[in-house]
């Protein structure tokens, strides 16, 4: 077990492409983005068990944001943290179900709570009560139509 004190330091970093030779600079792109949003789905679903997670670096060099003189650039990972920090906000709710009923167009209802393309129910944030807004996280499947 984990315990809650533990202190992690996290990021998204390519060795082969932060080199000395261009003092360790990335630049991000889409792959890099889905790798954010992946560890940040991580570290809310584990939340109760990680007592503190620290961004390997904000500015600069392994960073969302790098500044130039002509101003900030803003790296695809950079939108990952920002709809995160707007969206992932109050209570993770662990969600456990027994069953659900998933009807011809991929939306399952479980107990009243109704999800499309649904596999698992990782995080939820109450809303305005009875609302409840699901972030869902899931592999698709070959009946799914993309």
């Amino acid at each position: 077990m984990i315990h809650r004190t533990t202190r992690y330091e996290w990021g998204v970093w390519d060795e082969l492409v932060g080199t000395p030779e261009n003092s360790l600079q990335q630049r991000y792109d889409l792959r890099d983005a889905l790798a954010f949003g992946a560890w940040l789905n991580v570290l809310v679903g584990q939340s109760a068990s990680i007592g503190l997670a620290c961004l390997a670096q904000t500015v600069h060099v392994i960073a969302p944001l790098n500044t130039r003189l002509e101003g900030v650039l803003h790296h695809p990972t950079y939108d990952v943290l920002c709809l995160s920090s707007q969206h992932m906000r109050d209570t993770a709710v662990r969600v456990a179900y027994a069953k659900a009923v998933k009807d011809s167009v991929g939306r399952a209802d479980f107990d009243g709570l109704s999800c499309t393309l649904l596999e698992g129910i990782s995080r939820t944030r109450p809303c305005r009560p009875p609302r409840i807004i699901a972030q869902i996280i899931s592999k698709p499947t070959d009946s799914w139509a993309l």
